[in-house]
């Protein structure tokens, strides 16, 4: 949509292919490059898979189907586009168009990505038992792992955000005692991986970064920080 007038830019989805049974989610914006996950797709094959087109064009620059039910986290940068997609065997992942990726650190899955800077950050959780968290920065053009932020505890649970960027730093949540009760905000050096500051939030709800600050929601109060140096700014009950 255009912000300034209400009127859409381009249209998928809802008529706009001829098929009101497709179905579009979790999209995901890169520049202005539009990331989303697509259910029947097209009037003819009613396929399942990855759709990214311009923002401002509606220009189509591909559509990726797929066996399987697909993921709800799709991600971009560095000219990649991908969406995590559901496997039998432990560790199993998918990109749109490139095939399966493994999983970089074994007994491990993918549970979501996040490109800033020059990283791509993976959040994985251990495929079986307890499903703790670890956090590992991949180079974008080779998925290699360039650092290993560590483990980050099992709480909160994979639905809630995880990440959050400005691109030049990486916020996350982790909870060092797995209680949901105590986690802590983390900040690292979206090129380097290293710790830069950590604090203790109590139970995270949210946490955005904007304006060089992170506004962490948790069950009692809001809290906001400065961002590269965690110092805290203010805090309303």
């Amino acid at each position: 949509m255009n912000p300034a007038y209400p009127q859409p830019l381009s249209l998928h989805g809802l008529g706009a292919d001829g098929d009101w049974s497709t179905d579009l989610g979790a999209c995901h914006l890169v520049g202005r490059t539009v990331i989303t996950r697509v259910e029947s797709f097209g009037p003819d094959t009613d396929q399942d898979g990855v759709l990214v087109f311009d923002a401002l064009t509606g220009q189509r620059h591909f559509f990726e189907g797929g066996r399987g039910p697909l993921g709800r986290h799709p991600a971009g940068g560095h000219g990649r586009a991908g969406l995590l997609r559901h496997r039998r065997r432990p560790g199993g992942s998918g990109w749109a168009r490139g095939g399966a990726v493994p999983c970089p650190a074994q007994g491990f899955r993918i549970a979501a990505l996040k490109a800033a800077g020059p990283t791509l950050f993976a959040l994985l959780v251990k495929a079986r038992g307890t499903e703790v968290r670890r956090v590992l920065g991949l180079d974008p053009a080779s998925l290699h792992v360039r650092f290993d932020c560590g483990l980050i505890g099992s709480e909160p649970t994979i639905g809630v955000e995880t990440f959050a960027t400005d691109g030049q730093t990486m916020v996350f949540v982790g909870s060092p005692r797995d209680d949901s009760a105590e986690c802590e905000i983390v900040a690292v050096d979206a090129a380097a991986g290293n710790r830069l500051w950590a604090k203790p939030v109590g139970t995270h709800q949210s946490h955005t970064v904007a304006f060089g600050h992170v506004l962490v929601r948790g069950y009692e109060r809001l809290v906001a920080f400065s961002l590269r140096q965690g110092e805290e700014l203010a805090a309303f009950p």
